[in-house]
């Protein structure tokens, strides 16, 4: 009678401690996944208000209004996204060669919400557009 009673106490204990072992891992790996995840869609809509900068830069009339258009659009882009501008840093250039175009580069802070994953500090990402004439 002993015997039979001690094997099935042992396997639900057995089942206890493999828990035990495996939980924390899959909490790291599921943290690890939200935490890029969320990197990645941020990094995205940076990329969206960075786009949208070139393109409403690419539009001025005046080449001297480039850099002041591309971080007023970007400004408002990711407000209207939810994503704190204090940090951001806009950076527009004509480049001039057979075709004229503007890139923008913009740098926003980025914080992680777990720290057990590491990603980068900061999202850079850069887009640009050609020059298209509105005035003729």
């Amino acid at each position: 009678l002993l015997a039979h009673r001690v094997g099935p106490m042992r396997r639900r204990g057995g089942a206890a401690i493999e828990t035990a072992l495996v939980f924390p891992l899959l909490v790291l790996m599921l943290a690890g996944i939200f935490e890029v995840s969320w990197y990645l869609h941020r990094r995205n809509m940076v990329s969206e208000a960075a786009d949208a900068a070139a393109r409403a830069a690419s539009v001025v009339e005046d080449p001297d209004d480039v850099s002041t258009t591309a971080r007023s659009t970007v400004a408002t882009r990711l407000s209207e996204l939810g994503i704190s501008t204090t940090g951001m840093v806009v950076s527009a250039s004509v480049v001039s060669g057979d075709i004229d175009a503007v890139q923008v580069d913009v740098t926003v802070p980025h914080s992680s919400f777990t720290s057990m994953v590491p990603v980068p500090d900061t999202i850079e990402v850069a887009a640009s557009a050609l020059f298209e004439d509105v005035g003729g």
